[in-house]
C-alpha cells in the first residue's frame, strides 16, 4: 500500500480529476487500470495463502476480509484459500507470499502481462495473474495502530489492486473528495486510521463499490 500497486510501477499512473461519467460520478481517471484479464472479461480470482503469509496476526480474520469485494459486480468473484488446509486448486490460482519490507511497505501486488513479464508498462494491459506481497513483520502493523485492523484493509486495498483499481486521486475540489482531498475509500493509500484518508473499518466503501463496477460492470 505504500506504492502505487508494486515496487516496479511506482509513478506509471497519471492521475488526473477528471470525471469519467455523470452515472459513476465518483469515478475519476486514473483510477481504474486497463485490461481485464487474458482471455476473460470477468475476475473470477481465487488466491492461494501461502505459508509465509500466515502469522499470528495474518490469519483466516484477515484473509476472510476479501468477501467485502463480492456482491459488488457479478462479473467479480474472489475468494481464497490457505496452503496446507488440504483444500483442492483450481487451475487459475492466484498467490499471497508472506515478505518483510524495510521501508514501510505493508503490501504490494505484482502483475504478470500475458507471457508472463512483470514490468510498469503492462500495467495497462490485460493481465494474466497477480501476486500479493503481504508483510509478514507484526510490527509494521503494530506501528499503524490497531494490528488487526491494518492486516485486514492492507488485504483488502492489494486485492482491489489485483481487481485493476490504483489509488484514488487527491484532488478537494472533486465530487466527494471530502477525507483531506480523497474520497472515503479503502483503496487510498496507507493502512492507518490516523492517514484520515482510509476508513475506520475493513470495509469496501461506496467509492470503492463505484470503481469496481465502473471497471467491471454491474
Amino acid at each position: 500500500m505504500k506504492k502505487i500497486i508494486a515496487a516496479v510501477l511506482v509513478g506509471s499512473v497519471a492521475l488526473s480529476s477528471l470525471v469519467l461519467s455523470v452515472q459513476a460520478a465518483s469515478v475519476h481517471s486514473g483510477e481504474v487500470f486497463l485490461g481485464k484479464y487474458v482471455g476473460t472479461d470477468k475476475a473470477e480470482l481465487t488466491f492461494k495463502v501461502s505459508e509465509t503469509a500466515q502469522t499470528e496476526l495474518l490469519n483466516n480474520d484477515v484473509y476472510k476480509c476479501i468477501s467485502y469485494w463480492n456482491n459488488i459486480s457479478g462479473n467479480v468473484k474472489v475468494s481464497y484459500f490457505l496452503e496446507g488446509s488440504g483444500l483442492s486448486t483450481s487451475s487459475k490460482v492466484m498467490h499471497v507470499l508472506g515478505k518483510k519490507y524495510n521501508d514501510g511497505t505493508v503490501g504490494e501486488t505484482c502483475p504478470y502481462d500475458a507471457a508472463g513479464r512483470l514490468t510498469s508498462s503492462f500495467v495497462h494491459t490485460d493481465w494474466s495473474a497477480v501476486m500479493i506481497y503481504m508483510n509478514n513483520d507484526p510490527d509494521i502493523y503494530k506501528a499503524l495502530g490497531d494490528p488487526l485492523l491494518s492486516a485486514q484493509k492492507t488485504f483488502i486495498h492489494e486485492v482491489g489492486h489485483s481487481l485493476k483499481l490504483a489509488h484514488p486521486t487527491k484532488n478537494s475540489s472533486v465530487y466527494g473528495h471530502n477525507l483531506n482531498g480523497y474520497p472515503y475509500a479503502v483503496m487510498n493509500q496507507g493502512a492507518a486510521d490516523i492517514t484520515g484518508k482510509t476508513p475506520p473499518s475493513p470495509r469496501t466503501t461506496w467509492h470503492d463499490s463505484t470503481c469496481l463496477k465502473y471497471k467491471w460492470g454491474d
